[in-house]
């Protein structure tokens, strides 16, 4: 059968199964043969073999061998000359060294990578802190009708010498993400949730208007449009949040949320997001499963804790913490 070699390739079942042929005085059997594809053979006419990543490494080798960048080398170019007196300093080269079917491949603009679909980030910036201000909402009258996230799907950002600006889309297709922000952040994270929400505004003061009455921060103006009424904004954060942070950071989080946020029910934000919070500790006790709602909340006490709060602060319908090995609890944690 195929095995995982310990810090090496697979090592691939091959069966002997009596077909054999002569190479160079050499007799191969089926057991000499590489994993291959017949198809991809015939297409490409090339030696081609066909790996399998069965394993996390392999597939974040090959995700970085992808984007590492071109090869380089290091060289020096001489008079062949005993130079005793040697400035490397001067003589330093900034090169770069490319194969032959690299060098036709970029001379026929052949795609070297590709990513599909285009995912542009959109940055949430606060009122003159932005690096450049574009007006396209004041002069277009289709854009004041789409969400911020949804510039990049209709629009193109044109930057040649002469003129810079965005134009309509006109093939292709991207997908715009709002960079990730923190409740913790206050004024930013009530802008991004503003501006996920709102569509159109022509200004920072447009975006703080409501019913012909503008506020005066961020915070109040997502609550007069009903954006914080509830606790959905705090549990779209851990929905969020809960799709690429690890655990420990989720329950961080979590305890952040709980401090800052004054959620109505923390009770019903633990029952929804328990799986989430105790990823790791499920995997760790599986023979225990008991435990790990202790260990969950156990964590999530001492993070409360070094804010200067206290667990007990909050309402959460009657959970209690049993007594447990706290250093072993911590030796789990690190």
């Amino acid at each position: 059968m195929t095995t995982n070699g310990r810090n090496s390739y697979p090592i691939y079942r091959r069966r002997q199964n009596g077909r054999s042929v002569v190479v160079r005085t050499a007799t191969l059997d089926n057991r000499w043969v590489v994993p291959y594809n017949p198809f991809l053979l015939v297409k490409y006419d090339c030696p081609l073999n066909v790996e399998v990543c069965s394993t996390i490494k392999a597939v974040k080798y090959l995700y970085k061998y992808v984007y590492k960048g071109h090869d380089w080398v290091s060289f020096t170019v001489d008079d062949g000359v005993d130079q005793r007196d040697y400035d490397e300093i001067t003589a330093f080269q900034s090169a770069r060294w490319i194969s032959p079917p690299e060098a036709v491949w970029r001379i026929f603009r052949f795609c070297m990578n590709e990513i599909h679909p285009n995912v542009v980030p959109l940055q949430v910036h606060l009122p003159n802190m932005q690096l450049v201000l574009f007006c396209l909402n004041q002069t277009d009258a289709y854009a004041r009708t789409l969400l911020y996230q949804k510039f990049p799907e209709h629009y193109v950002w044109l930057g040649q010498k002469d003129e810079k600006l965005w134009l309509p889309r006109r093939k292709g297709f991207a997908v715009g993400r709002l960079v990730y922000t923190n409740p913790t952040e206050g004024k930013r994270y009530y802008l991004r949730l503003l501006l996920a929400n709102v569509r159109g505004p022509q200004s920072f003061e447009d975006l703080r208007t409501v019913s012909n009455v503008t506020f005066s921060s961020f915070q109040e103006t997502a609550y007069q449009r009903g954006l914080l009424e509830d606790d959905n904004s705090v549990e779209n954060s851990l929905l969020e949040a809960s799709n690429f942070q690890m655990p420990f950071a989720l329950r961080r989080l979590f305890a952040i949320l709980l401090i800052y946020c004054t959620p109505k029910s923390p009770r019903l934000l633990w029952d929804c997001f328990s799986s989430a919070l105790s990823e790791d500790y499920t995997l760790a006790f599986l023979e225990n499963p008991r435990r790990v709602p202790n260990l969950m909340l156990r964590s999530i006490c001492c993070i409360i804790e070094s804010m200067g709060k206290n667990f007990n602060d909050f309402d959460f319908g009657g959970l209690r913490l049993e007594d447990e090995n706290i250093e072993t609890h911590k030796a789990k944690e690190i």
